[in-house]
């Protein structure tokens, strides 16, 4: 008999091993799995049961020869797919479950969870330093765009391995840079470039709003009117298409996709969820702006803290749910 920790930090089981297979079949565990034998106070992923290397995709053998070992190197779970039943399964986001879990995973690894995230956060500020530079400073702005989804994904990828009790350390923040760099930085471009689409009738409008306020040299009631509603329309679909894609990065980095099935994933999942989502994302704004308070000391907690929340959430919506045992 045994037991495994489910996606959502919980414990399923005891079941047999025929029943732990079919969920491995069932996509449901994965070689990353913590698990847990009758008889035994270890946890252990199920890649190292000798007795289910044959049932694991990623680690079966061919024909003749010997079970190859996980490489440790590689991004969280980077041989795994998307969840069998991922579109049709009922979508589950505890919002505030989420920073509950973040609270305890930053507090129990805050020297590496925030040392990452504070890492990367001097990374930035420092390019953005250089990039006040005359000529060279656009030269380092544009290297700081181009790095920027890359870094971020390998926070995410660190915060997962954390998260499911894998190996990591604070070099796993360049594994986006090593590993998947290209699908990240076109993650991160497309969406931009899509979002930049999707605001050009909302600027035209207040574009419009300002003429008229020119023409009749002040701001009169009409353009007023249509500047405000010049700026809803930027507004609604700017923020529609940010919380749709919010998981693109951390599923091109777990799932090992490319950027656009990565996008679209994200889209249909988050959509049947968007308000849930929505409110995620308006409390990790607001809880960094109450850090930033502190001349901005308190975002070295505020945002791994955030971006580990984030990931919960990620987790919840795109994780392999096992089923519960009776």
């Amino acid at each position: 008999m045994y037991k495994i920790i489910g996606t959502d930090g919980k414990e399923y089981g005891p079941v047999t091993a025929d029943q732990l297979r079919r969920w491995i079949s069932e996509g449901r565990v994965n070689a990353h799995t913590r698990a847990q034998a009758e008889g035994s106070t270890e946890w252990q992923p199920i890649s190292a049961f000798p007795e289910f290397a044959l049932s694991l995709p990623e680690l079966a053998a061919p024909a003749g020869g010997s079970v190859p070992p996980v490489p440790p190197s590689q991004p969280a779970a980077s041989s795994a797919e998307l969840p069998a039943d991922l579109f049709q399964r009922p979508p589950d986001l505890d919002v505030m479950g989420c920073f509950s879990r973040a609270w305890e995973l930053v507090t129990r690894n805050f020297g590496l969870v925030g040392g990452a995230a504070a890492l990367m956060l001097v990374i930035q500020i420092f390019m953005g330093l250089l990039g006040m530079i005359p000529i060279v400073g656009a030269l380092v702005s544009l290297a700081s765009m181009i790095i920027g989804g890359p870094l971020l994904g390998g926070l995410y990828s660190l915060i997962l391995r954390v998260i499911r009790n894998e190996p990591a350390e604070i070099g796993n923040l360049f594994d986006g840079l090593r590993l998947r760099f290209l699908q990240l930085f076109l993650t991160v471009l497309i969406t931009g470039l899509l979002t930049g689409v999707a605001l050009l009738p909302g600027a035209l409008v207040v574009g419009l709003a300002v003429f008229i306020g020119v023409q009749a040299h002040e701001a009169t009631a009409v353009s007023i009117l249509i500047g405000a509603a010049g700026a809803v329309i930027i507004i609604i679909p700017v923020l529609f298409l940010s919380i749709s894609w919010l998981f693109a990065l951390p599923l091109v980095m777990d799932k090992n996709i490319e950027f656009w099935p990565a996008m679209e994933a994200s889209r249909k999942v988050t959509f049947r969820v968007w308000i849930k989502v929505f409110v995620l994302v308006l409390l990790m704004g607001i809880i960094n702006l109450v850090g930033a308070i502190p001349c901005g000391l308190g975002l070295f907690f505020t945002i791994p803290l955030c971006y580990s929340a984030m990931i919960y959430g990620y987790e919840d919506l795109f994780g392999i749910r096992p089923a519960r045992a009776a």
